[in-house]
């Protein structure tokens, strides 16, 4: 067992544990989808399937071993080749029946003996050399299967420009932190994974805080809401952030497929999210934004999912977002994504 920070509230928590304490964060399963995809749970660095440490982190991922994680054909071992068994069956049936008749035409006629000698020679010969791969193309095919060879390397394609922010919020918690919220849209026709990276300033502009908000799998249109918790910083002036993008090719979104109904009391906001697809939808997920005379008091998350993580077929939940403080608007964003 090794502590690890929740990736959503930034405590620290077991990576055993099934939910993080204090957010609910699926940490076990999510781990486990992670660890598939090659995703350190600690620092979210992307690394091939089958890696032992992290290369960002170095930490020893739980999965390290190759044959779990990586597909059959690069863990199994490899067929035996068309021209081997073309010349096992020769050498183990037709040798000797042609062995036989050479030693008859030799005892007949000795030229034509040579010459059927020569034929069969030729011929093992040929079988030896026929059907071998080209080494390039062989080193081609290879590249294929593990994504390694420059022939067949996959060029991701820069979304970071397709994926915009539109809007911008922070406040100060009653604990005596400070929360950034980034509202961003994915104007792209693919599901994408968003990373912030946002460091936050004093009014001499030193860093005082660097926090990272992230969300999987946003479907194409959609917006989301990803917040920045500086734990333990006040007195923040600015913000600056980086935003990195990638397509997610293990998960898309399904926001498409549920439907949502919000009801607000003076204190919270309950919302209900039901599946209506045919397939269940994971790690869904409400943010509420408290707003008081349009500036942001308070914000709140909670999944919208059963035991296994995720929203089933016909199936209707509800959660409370609720506020320490008065607020007289609120604002609420969904996230749901599924295995492709």
């Amino acid at each position: 067992m090794s502590i690890i920070t929740c990736p959503e509230c930034g405590k620290e928590v077991s990576d055993l544990a099934e939910k993080c304490v204090n957010c609910g964060y699926p940490i076990k399963k999510r781990g486990q989808e992670n660890q598939q995809a090659g995703l350190c749970q600690v620092c979210g660095c992307k690394n091939e399937a089958g890696t032992m440490y992290c290369k960002q982190c170095g930490i020893r991922l739980r999965d390290y071993n190759a044959v779990n994680t990586a597909p059959k054909s690069q863990t199994s071992d490899p067929k035996l080749p068309v021209w081997k068994i073309i010349v096992l069956v020769f050498c183990c049936l037709v040798a000797p029946l042609l062995g036989i008749i050479l030693i008859w035409v030799w005892g007949k006629n000795k030229s034509t003996g040579v010459k059927v000698g020569l034929t069969i020679l030729c011929f093992i010969f040929w079988l030896l050399t026929v059907g071998k791969e080209n080494p390039d193309e062989q080193g081609a095919t290879t590249g294929m299967t593990q994504g390694t060879s420059k022939v067949n390397a996959v060029v991701e394609e820069d979304l970071s420009e397709l994926v915009t922010v539109v809007e911008e919020y922070s406040y100060e918690n009653i604990i005596g932190s400070t929360n950034y919220v980034l509202i961003v849209k994915n104007n792209s026709s693919k599901s994408v994974d968003v990373n912030i990276n946002a460091t936050a300033m004093d009014a001499e502009g030193k860093i005082i805080g660097a926090a990272d908000s992230f969300e999987s799998a946003l479907s194409g249109g959609e917006e989301a809401c990803l917040i920045s918790l500086f734990s333990g910083v006040k007195g923040v002036a600015s913000f600056s952030y980086t935003l990195s993008v990638e397509e997610n090719r293990y998960y898309e979104g399904a926001i498409q497929d549920l439907a949502f109904e919000q009801s607000i009391t003076d204190k919270k906001v309950i919302v209900s999210c039901t599946n209506n697809g045919k397939e269940a939808v994971e790690f869904v997920r409400a943010y509420g934004l408290f707003f008081k005379e349009g500036k942001l008091v308070d914000s709140d998350t909670s999944y919208i999912i059963d035991s296994d993580s995720e929203l089933k077929p016909g199936v209707t939940l509800s959660k409370e977002l609720s506020s320490s403080n008065e607020f007289d608007e609120v604002k609420v964003y969904y996230s749901g994504q599924r295995k492709r």
